[in-house]
């Protein structure tokens, strides 16, 4: 049994259909069943890469990086939402971190200044083909939750991509990479403080099932189907 929404698992549909302002019936029931992982008890992770939980009489695996792409995507979809009646949400770089860029990236950081600040991203000149970078988007982790290099040149590489081609800027998709590149990869060793937190953050979700690419975050297996699998029941 997976976790996820019963509708298609193809990524631009799922995106598409997360602009729509309330989710369906279905997935609000579901999301009573993801909200039973706050009541479920950690078992460890396998592989480094899925994250084992007992609820009830079901094993819940949980793929670490989907989860936390997930999360990450939401959040940025979040703070964009906030951003657009007002400032956007940013937080300010203890340390500036230097970034080198092209001749033909710096002429268009100079032309799409107001892209980088609607995403949350404010920088200066640096001397030379570089630049300053001053603050990132915010997400509601921790401030280490976007790195503040790859999620900046994900949103260049996607600007460029985009100029280069004549097209206009798909925002949702730039975060969608944004939150790809900073999310846990397979074989990151998580503590069980950082997995109680993600599952947190996980439950607080819209759309807590599928990572943006459309793949599930969780996979469920009942005591009945494992009970089956070791030949106890017939």
């Amino acid at each position: 049994d997976l976790l996820v929404r019963e509708d298609s698992a193809d990524p631009k549909e799922i995106l598409k259909a997360e602009k729509e302002a309330s989710p369906p019936p279905e997935v609000k029931e579901k999301t009573r069943d993801v909200h039973s992982l706050l009541d479920a008890r950690l078992i460890g992770t396998l592989l480094d890469t899925y994250i084992l939980m007992e609820e009830g009489e079901s094993l819940i695996l949980i793929d670490q990086h989907a989860a936390h792409e997930r999360v990450l995507y939401e959040e940025l979809l979040e703070k964009r939402k906030e951003g657009e009646r007002g400032s956007p949400p940013a937080q300010t770089l203890l340390v500036p971190v230097r970034i080198a860029v092209s001749e033909s990236e710096n002429a268009r950081l100079e032309e799409d200044v107001d892209y980088f600040q609607k995403l949350g991203f404010d920088f200066e000149p640096f001397g030379g083909n570089s630049i300053a970078l001053r603050t990132v988007p915010m997400t509601a982790g921790s401030q280490a939750a976007l790195d503040p290099a790859r999620a900046f040149r994900s949103a260049l590489d996607s600007l460029m991509a985009a100029r280069e081609t004549g097209r206009e800027v798909d925002q949702d998709e730039v975060l969608h990479q944004m939150a790809c590149k900073a999310a846990v990869k397979a074989h990151d060793r998580l503590s069980p403080d950082e997995i109680l937190i993600l599952i947190r953050r996980l439950t607080d979700l819209t759309n807590p099932y599928h990572c943006p690419h459309g793949r599930p975050v969780a996979l469920r297996l009942s005591r009945e189907e494992i009970e089956k699998r070791f030949g106890r029941l017939v």
